[in-house]
């Protein structure tokens, strides 16, 4: 634990859940990753689909202590000729949210712990251990809030 500690200081901010370095990754096969759809209203729903081999993802900040907000380069997220975009677009106007199409503001995809360790993934920046110390990290501060909070 020890060593884990170390590696957390280097790489992760504990008050402010900032990383101190960087993480992009790029999917080496198509994958299902889940990612939240934001409306104005303000609305959250969520939803998933299958993310071509070869996006690059940056990692922005944890999402809960089992996952990680990723956002797609800038350019693909705002363009709407992209083919990943279309279908997530797509997706909102045909299923359950099509009656609050018209309030569409974007989306947030996200990577789990489960999914860090299972889809095969190239990093081009930071790394896939870095990334699963600081879930450890997290994983072990929540606990202690439940026992703090529920064990009382």
């Amino acid at each position: 634990m020890q060593e884990n500690d170390s590696i957390i200081e280097k790489i992760f901010d504990k008050n402010t859940h900032q990383f101190k370095e960087q993480f992009e990754f790029k999917l080496m096969e198509d994958a299902k990753l889940g990612y939240l759809v934001h409306f104005a209203a303000p609305f959250t729903g969520d939803d998933e689909c299958v993310v071509p081999k070869g996006t690059i993802f940056t990692v922005t900040q944890p999402m809960r202590d089992d996952a990680f907000y990723i956002h797609r380069s800038e350019e693909e997220e705002m363009d709407e000729e992209d083919e990943l975009n279309k279908v997530m677009i797509e997706k909102v106007k045909t299923g359950r949210y099509k009656e609050v199409v018209d309030r569409l503001q974007g989306f947030s995809f996200f990577i789990t712990e489960e999914q860090l360790r299972t889809i095969p993934l190239e990093f081009l920046e930071g790394s896939q251990n870095h990334m699963l110390a600081i879930i450890a990290h997290m994983k072990c501060r929540w606990q202690g809030w439940k026992n703090y909070l529920f064990e009382k």
